[in-house]
């Protein structure tokens, strides 16, 4: 007796041909994957450095002369010692003697003459903005306003106390240094961050004992 169904050892065939392929085409999807991964990732590594590299130059182009800058910045704030004393503001002052304005404009020196004939320069090389009948106006920083300030006091304490300017011939004159010592008050207010603070308050204490054994002197004449 014949079988009813026979087997199609076609559609066989076709099926495991069919099946070999899809392995091999996932086989091959596998090395293709395996065979770009390497070359993606060193890919992006590279535009990753790129961008690094990008920023890095980015951010020497922004700081390119930020130092010297700073540099500048800095020598500008520690003239003279301190930020303060690179700043100069406008004061008038009325309690100098004013003859030596009368031989014209230039630089000038404050200077401050006790009783017993000590003298000091208070503020040293300043030019004159503008002159009243009483006083001028002169350009000063936080140090010189303070030693002024304390030439002022001395010369309402100490009577025959004076305070006069001194004028340079020209402008290539070498400028006096400031040596007045100021008053241990106004020191102590301004002055304790100075680098000659402790010789400053020694010769303070030197001027006010002279002064006093010459007051105590001209008193017992």
């Amino acid at each position: 007796m014949l079988p009813t169904k026979r087997t199609n050892h076609k559609d066989k065939k076709v099926a495991i041909l069919v099946a070999g392929m899809s392995v091999i085409l996932v086989i091959a999807e596998i090395i293709l994957w395996m065979t770009l991964k390497p070359d993606e990732e060193s890919s992006g590594n590279e535009e990753i450095m790129e961008t690094y590299s990008g920023k890095e130059q980015s951010e020497e182009s922004e700081t390119d002369g930020k130092p010297e800058d700073k540099d500048i910045q800095k020598e500008a704030l520690t003239d003279d010692g301190a930020s303060s004393e690179a700043m100069e503001k406008e004061y008038y002052v009325d309690y100098v003697d004013l003859a030596v304005l009368y031989a014209g404009g230039g630089l000038f020196d404050i200077h401050i003459r006790f009783p017993d004939g000590e003298d000091y320069v208070v503020v040293t090389g300043k030019s004159i903005t503008n002159v009243t009948e009483e006083g001028f106006y002169v350009m000063l920083n936080d140090r010189e306003n303070h030693m002024l300030s304390s030439a002022r006091t001395d010369m309402d304490v100490y009577t025959g106390t004076q305070m006069y300017l001194s004028g340079y011939k020209s402008d290539n004159s070498v400028e006096m240094r400031a040596d007045y010592p100021w008053n241990e008050f106004v020191l102590g207010a301004f002055g304790l961050d100075e680098a000659e603070a402790a010789d400053i308050y020694t010769r303070r204490i030197q001027l006010e004992e002279n002064l006093a054994a010459f007051m105590n002197q001209t008193l017992n004449k």
